[in-house]
């Protein structure tokens, strides 16, 4: 990982925030046995200057101790999001970020040690990263890296042009090369055309296609269609490389209509297409409520054709019964048919509560219960997480 070692005038770091979250988890396991975990999240930045520059520090990450290790990996549960440092101007137009950082370009997301740039003049923004791809686990690290550069270009109002060119090494030889493309327009409030493609330049293969538009016609009715092409992409040293892989295609339809302020339903129809002829089909329907303080939730989702049949329904509500406390209740109930096998049907139930203690702090508790027919007895599991903001 890149350490950075800078020595400032204590004034340089004047402003410091972040937020700490204590969670206790206790489960049940497959086999019966009970378990326990307790985790503390971090994540803490500091914002401050550095003569005609703005400086700013982030650390985020986890430390996990569980009770018994169950999985192998259990046991390697502490996690380093984030450690970095960065050197932008006043008017953020440029910017270079040191440290263990998480990057989201075009061609895919990555938790990068190493430093990020970019560059903003008129309606462009250049962006590059270099570094090697982080291991959160505090592991022996891989030594692979990575490189990209990319651009954002307003074209004219509402109108975005972006690429992004990335390649991923290990010991000398090229293991991944990407190149990506996205382009929107928004020319009348929500609604909205979009396209983005992802392309694997070692394959020659395309790794990822969307398109699809969003139609607002009015506050009371939203349309969306969209239409999605995957595959899934091997590194060029798996063994898995040499094989084909067959697309997964989806196309789908959306409506979102609310009748009113606390009013809303939504369907959903998608169609999934995989090779030789195989696919499927999704509905769902949902509605939402919220009179007063009170919100209640339904949702129907239904899957048929390859892969089998499932049906699931979930169910939920909550209500503030003090100034400072919600509680709620749920559950889901499913059904699934596979090919020749047995149907199985499952079932989860919870009750929670969520308590702002001050306007700084929270409490949330969760206790669920779940069974299917697989299971000897029924699982139980319980949540408790404060929160306290710096």
């Amino acid at each position: 990982m890149v350490l950075a070692c800078v020595t400032m005038p204590a004034s340089a770091l004047a402003d410091i925030t972040g937020k700490a979250v204590t969670v206790v988890n206790s489960w049940d396991e497959e086999d019966g046995t009970s378990n326990s975990s307790a985790s503390e999240y971090f994540d803490l930045r500091s914002r401050g200057s550095l003569g005609l520059y703005r400086l700013d520090i982030e650390a985020s990450g986890r430390a996990t101790a569980i009770q018994n290790e169950f999985y192998p990996g259990d046991d390697e549960l502490n996690r380093l999001y984030s450690l970095a440092l960065s050197l932008s101007d006043s008017e953020m137009n440029k910017s270079l970020t040191l440290g263990r950082q998480t990057v989201s370009p075009l061609t895919g997301p990555l938790l990068l040690d190493g430093a990020s740039f970019y560059l903003t003049t008129g309606p462009f923004t250049l962006n590059t990263r270099w570094g090697f791809l982080a291991n959160v686990t505090g592991d022996e690290p891989d030594n692979d890296r990575a490189f990209g550069i990319g651009f954002n270009y307003m074209i004219k109002s509402g109108m975005y042009l972006s690429m992004d060119y990335a390649r991923t090494f290990a010991s000398g030889s090229l293991l991944t090369e990407l190149l990506a493309a996205d382009w929107s327009y928004s020319w009348h409030r929500f609604t909205k055309a979009y396209f983005t493609i992802n392309y694997d330049l070692m394959s020659r293969t395309l790794h990822e296609l969307l398109l699809g538009a969003r139609l607002f016609f009015s506050d009371r009715l939203t349309t969306m269609f969209q239409y999605s092409q995957n595959t899934f992409q091997f590194d060029s040293d798996s063994i898995y490389s040499v094989f084909a892989i067959d697309p997964v295609q989806e196309s789908s339809f959306s409506l979102l209509f609310t009748p009113a302020r606390d009013v809303r339903y939504l369907f959903e129809y998608a169609r999934e297409h995989f090779s030789e002829g195989a696919g499927g089909r999704r509905y769902t329907m949902g509605a939402r409520w919220t009179p007063g303080n009170s919100r209640l939730n339904g949702d129907l989702t239904q899957h048929k054709g390859f892969g089998g049949e499932m049906t699931e329904v979930s169910l939920g509500a909550s209500t503030q019964i003090l100034p400072s406390l919600d509680l709620g209740i749920g559950g889901d109930i499913a059904n699934t048919q596979n090919g020749g096998e047995n149907n199985v049907t499952s079932y989860t139930a919870f009750l929670g509560s969520d308590w702002t203690l001050s306007p700084r702090s929270r409490l949330t508790v969760r206790l669920e219960r779940g069974d299917d027919e697989t299971l000897a007895n029924p699982t139980w599991a319980s949540r408790l997480s404060f929160s306290l903001e710096l």
